[in-house]
């Protein structure tokens, strides 16, 4: 599914996405435009917060740092902004 004004897709969830890179469901030439889909959602959306609940919590994590994505994930890992790990 497109993201509106964006280049990006995602499956209307970053748990349905981040599960979809983990388990390799997801087509080489559309992985990018995923990650960067969720990168949106995390970033813009959602204002640097993840919305996985338990089903996604552990694919977020490794999605983002096998995809060049660690950075973001010390970021929501460590904000102190509500909701947060601390």
């Amino acid at each position: 599914m497109s993201i509106p004004k964006t280049d990006f897709k995602w499956y209307a969830s970053q748990t349905a996405s981040v599960k979809a890179l983990q388990f390799g469901i997801v087509p080489d030439a559309e992985i990018k435009t995923l990650v960067n889909g969720v990168v949106y959602d995390i970033t813009e959306v959602k204002v640097e917060h993840h919305s996985t609940g338990i089903h996604g919590i552990r694919y977020i994590y490794t999605g983002l740092t096998k995809y060049g994505k660690g950075d973001l994930e010390y970021q929501i890992l460590t904000t102190l902004k509500f909701p947060s790990q601390f």
